[in-house]
């Protein structure tokens, strides 16, 4: 897979198998670290859509997205979104949804240890 072919990929469509063809090889040996970092996501109304910001202040990974959803980010937020963008250094998409009561928005990372997106960041529910 080549680097940009992981954008026609849809995030609810990541499996570890995918990610971990990715990742770099482990076979020698563990490494650790430690380090520091921030994630923030943003939703905005612009010009009556839904603007969606992502920002990470540390590296951002091959499948870190954004996505915006109706409710509550769901359990499994790589599911039921209605608009995403693959994350850069610092990002904007305003969305072809509506600006509306009840959205979310929420910073999505692959979590290559357990196989699984984890909810870095999100902004509470449009009152």
């Amino acid at each position: 897979m080549s680097d940009n072919s992981i954008y026609s990929v849809e995030p609810k469509d990541v499996t570890p198998e995918i990610a971990g063809s990715l990742a770099l090889d482990n076979s020698g040996g563990s490494v650790e670290g430690k380090g520091d970092f921030s994630a923030f996501v943003y939703l905005e109304n612009r010009t009556g859509k839904s603007t969606i910001t992502g920002r990470n202040t540390g590296s951002v990974g091959r499948y870190d997205f954004v996505a915006l959803y109706e409710g509550e980010v769901p359990s499994d937020p790589n599911s039921g979104y209605l608009d995403y963008f693959y994350m850069a250094k610092d990002f904007s998409k305003v969305t072809s949804r509506k600006w509306g009561v009840g959205l979310t928005a929420a910073y999505v990372s692959y979590n290559y240890r357990s196989g699984k997106y984890v909810v870095l960041a999100k902004t509470p529910q449009t009152a």
